[in-house]
């Protein structure tokens, strides 16, 4: 089934967080589902940040997909870039994303 609809889910305290209402996982991934989302992004810390098998278990229970992840953390926060000029700094922004996905 497509997905017609996404909301972006961030962890609060990060450069990203804006003066949005706060809530926890659980209950960003429930209200996602009750506005009628089909699936939810998000944006991790590090690779246990929405722990990974958490998240599952919330989307599957609210009927929503996971179906992006962003990396501005790794960016903003750990300077790490795939167009880095520094090859070492490109070669751990890719080991970080893989760790996220």
């Amino acid at each position: 089934m497509p997905v017609k609809a996404s909301l972006y889910l961030t962890a609060s305290g990060s450069r990203f967080w804006t003066a949005a209402p706060t809530a926890g996982l659980a209950e960003a991934v429930a209200v996602a589902a009750g506005c009628g989302y089909d699936a939810v992004e998000v944006m991790p810390r590090d690779a246990r940040d929405p722990d990974p098998e958490v998240l599952r278990a919330l989307a599957e229970r609210h009927g929503l997909r996971v179906v992006g992840l962003a990396t501005g953390y790794l960016s903003l926060e750990q300077g790490l870039t795939f167009s880095h000029p520094d090859p070492e700094v490109r070669r751990q922004a890719v080991r970080g994303v893989f760790r996220c996905m």
